[in-house]
């Protein structure tokens, strides 16, 4: 066999290194092409004739509106605030309200989309900034205010077309939504001046055709949470503040299409939104006010139970609503000590919304309300006395889980207490996303739901609620949790009005394992050691009534208290989103023939602090559905029991006490079905819109890994090409062809799927 000449051997040679490095370098595009197609929209060139319609139509009023509807948080306090802050962000200094100060470069520099919190980031990439310069231009008229809004604005819009790849929350689905406002409210004041000039307003419409593009994409479609509801309604504020834009009647029926697919597992048939967490059900029911007004006024049918859901979703709100308007803090819930009401604008979808509803107005409708799909119960004493908070208890129960859906904390089964003014046990709250214990918070530690040691917040488990009852003074409800493996903890919650509270925790199915229950209250309240381990008197600071608090198990049941812990993680709550120190029981116990029972009792300021002559017992215990209480109230005790399916209470030494009884009912089969509905529209939607990993991390450092190897691999062979000559090197380039060829399919099947 002939040998290749010398000129022939380096053209060869020549072939197999150009072919090896364009294999690199097709494993770089490989890598990266995915990322960019997400992100990639056409730039398209708005008509002169779009411009000159969009200057006609829509009415202002129908852009005030649009600009009335904020989907970014905003806690502006009042006018000289805002204006204030404009003044400031001139200098290059953002100090907007609820956020650390922080210097910005105006009108923009990319430097600043990843700089702060995670939370300014997105106000940030919200377009916060030129929307406060507008709202300063509009209360003082100052020039320089609008100047900069108009900069600013400019500025973002060229770097938003220019860009490739997503810096931040540079194209992040909430802020792009966010945009559309901003964008809505500077054409407003724009189209009337008297300097108005076409190429200014083409950078606006075209930066807002490019978000409209964004909120259209599949693969940018948040289907799950909130943000893909604000995705739908962004692209309809996007057709009535930008009417003559291309694709506006596509996006419209887009954005119907997208939202029925939500609302069939958003919320669900007992008007509660399936975030987990009273705050984005508060925020939910401003969203879908926001969709049936919107629909209204692009002349879009919407089902019919979208309007029965929000009615419902209303009566919702005002059982979970504190007289104050602050909520129970389950899930991501944020708590502020001066909290003045939530910010949920229930108007009639049919008009332009109206002004917050006064606390007056926000009564709770029932004493008891059970929410047998949606996993809550919420009990309140003292209605006839409202709003007057030391006459009133709300007692909160929840045992939602629903798999996927936004905003869920470890906190099945757990119970929250507000009475006489004062939240006595609480979960930890919303916890800052940018501190680094919030998956502490999420998890168990967070809750005072009874849980494994050690075990994990995405634990496979399942909730059911087993049994209710509501007769006369008696409220009761049951519920089981189910999982991991064979572990099943049960607990069952009594309530004797107006003032008395009775837990029963029990748990089998985890041999060798630590059951363990965190009790927190808040920050003003102080944990006081009765005569026995179990005892605890809650005196919240500046209080009149305390809550008496007793811890009953077996001898094996440990009970300690905690105040601010890191190890382990207890005793935290958040106030106005910062985390807290805050008092916390722990008791712990194995799990195999477990079993604590609570019992909490209102005590007014006139009875005694100190410590009482008799605790409550536990008389007899055979298992969850056989035991008896004993309560040694004064003047008359109760003795609570319960036989099978019925719970009975009679007085102890005290003839006036008459004795309650009541059976206990399981839930509807009806709600089991719905609960099974709900979860299949689920899952049919999030298999049409996957859910987004950003991957852009690995990427980045399998991108410098590479670029590594391809370094070494050419000053490697140009070495051996020097010291042993081409014959090797012909070798080892044909083998370097087969090694990009692996990596590259390596890189997309293996890497980009596990990392």
């Amino acid at each position: 066999m002939r040998k290749l000449g010398t000129t022939s051997q380096s053209r060869v040679m020549a072939w197999l290194a150009v072919f090896s490095v364009v294999l690199a370098l097709l494993s770089f595009g490989l890598i990266w092409l995915s990322e960019l197609s997400r992100y990639y929209v056409r730039n398209r060139t708005v008509e002169a004739t779009v411009l000159e319609q969009g200057r006609q139509h829509p009415s202002d009023a129908v852009l005030e509106e649009i600009c009335s509807d904020s989907l970014l948080p905003g806690k502006w306090q009042s006018a000289d605030q805002i204006i204030a802050t404009a003044e400031k962000l001139q200098q290059g200094r953002a100090e907007m309200p609820g956020y650390e100060a922080i210097e910005i470069h105006l009108p923009f520099d990319p430097s600043d989309l990843e700089r702060g919190t995670s939370t300014w980031q997105l106000e940030f990439s919200g377009l916060v900034v030129p929307k406060t310069f507008m709202d300063a231009y509009q209360l003082t008229g100052r020039e320089e205010f609008y100047a900069s809004a108009r900069d600013v604005l400019l500025a973002w819009a060229n770097y938003d077309r220019e860009s490739w790849l997503n810096h931040g929350f540079l194209w992040n689905d909430h802020a792009v939504a966010a945009r559309v406002r901003t964008l809505a409210d500077f054409w407003r004041i724009y189209r009337h001046r008297p300097d108005y000039k076409p190429d200014i307003a083409r950078a606006i419409w075209e930066f807002a055709a490019r978000t409209g593009e964004l909120l259209a994409k599949p693969d940018q479609f948040t289907v799950a949470t909130n943000h893909g509801i604000m995705q739908n309604l962004a692209l309809w504020q996007l057709c009535l503040a930008f009417p003559s834009l291309p694709k506006i009647e596509e996006y419209k029926q887009l954005a119907l299409r997208r939202l029925e697919a939500q609302m069939s597992f958003y919320i669900g048939p007992d008007g509660v939104v399936l975030e987990h967490s009273a705050g984005y059900h508060a925020f939910g029911l401003y969203l879908i006010e926001m969709t049936l007004r919107y629909a209204q006024h692009l002349n879009l049918n919407v089902p019919s139970d979208w309007n029965q859901k929000y009615e419902k979703a209303k009566d919702f709100y005002a059982e979970i609503r504190l007289p104050d308007g602050s909520l129970p803090m389950f899930g991501d819930t944020s708590h502020s000590e001066t909290d003045a009401g939530t910010a949920v604008i229930p108007g009639d979808p049919s008009r332009r919304a109206g002004p917050f509803l006064t606390s007056q107005k926000w009564r709770p409708l029932r004493p008891v309300e059970f929410f047998p799909v949606a996993g809550y119960a919420i009990v309140w004493d003292g209605l006839e006395n409202w709003p007057f908070p030391r006459e009133l208890a709300q007692t909160v129960v929840t045992w939602s889980y629903y798999p996927g859906h936004g905003h869920k904390h470890a906190d099945e089964l757990s119970v929250l207490l507000w009475a006489a003014n004062q939240v006595w046990w609480t979960n930890v709250g919303y916890w800052p996303y940018d501190d680094l214990k919030r998956e502490l918070a999420e998890c168990w530690a967070g809750s005072n739901a009874p849980h494994l040691l050690g075990e994990t917040c995405g634990s496979s488990r399942s909730t059911s609620l087993v049994s209710y009852a509501h007769a006369g003074s008696l409220f009761s409800v049951e519920m089981e949790r189910r999982g991991p493996k064979k572990f099943v903890s049960r607990r069952q919650v009594l309530h004797l009005t107006p003032a008395l509270w009775i837990l029963i925790d029990s748990a089998v199915g985890a041999p060798e394992k630590i059951l363990q229950t965190i009790w927190t209250t808040l920050p003003n309240v102080n944990l006081v050691q009765g005569t026995s381990p179990g005892e605890f008197s809650l005196i919240a600071k500046g209080k009149q009534d305390y809550l008496k608090s007793f811890f009953l198990g077996p001898p094996r049941m440990k009970i300690r208290s905690l105040r601010g812990s890191t190890d382990p993680f207890a005793g935290w709550v958040t106030i106005d989103d910062r985390p807290q120190p805050a008092g916390a029981i722990m008791t712990e116990q194995p799990v195999d023939g477990s079993w604590a029972v609570t019992v909490w009792k209102m005590q007014r300021e006139a009875e005694n602090r100190g410590p009482i002559d008799l605790n409550p017992s536990v008389l007899q215990w055979t298992n969850e559905h056989d035991w008896d209480i004993l309560i040694p109230l004064k003047p008359c005790g109760r003795e609570v029991s319960r036989r099978g399916d019925l719970m009975a209470v009679r007085g102890v030494n005290c003839s006036g006490v008459p004795a309650v009884s009541a059976h206990l009912s399981s839930p509807p089969a009806s709600a089991m079905r719905e609960i099974g509905m709900l979860h299949a529209a689920y899952q049919v939607a999030a298999g049409q819109y996957p859910l987004f990993r950003n991957l852009a991390p690995s990427r980045q450092r399998i991108s410098f890994k590479l670029l590594g190897l391809l370094i070494f691999q050419e000053l490697f062979l140009l070495l051996v090409c020097q010291k042993w000559g081409r014959k090797y090197v012909l070798t080892l380039r044909s083998l370097s062809v087969f090694c990009w060829l692996a990596i590259a399919v390596w890189v997309q099947v293996f890497y980009l799927r596990v990392f």
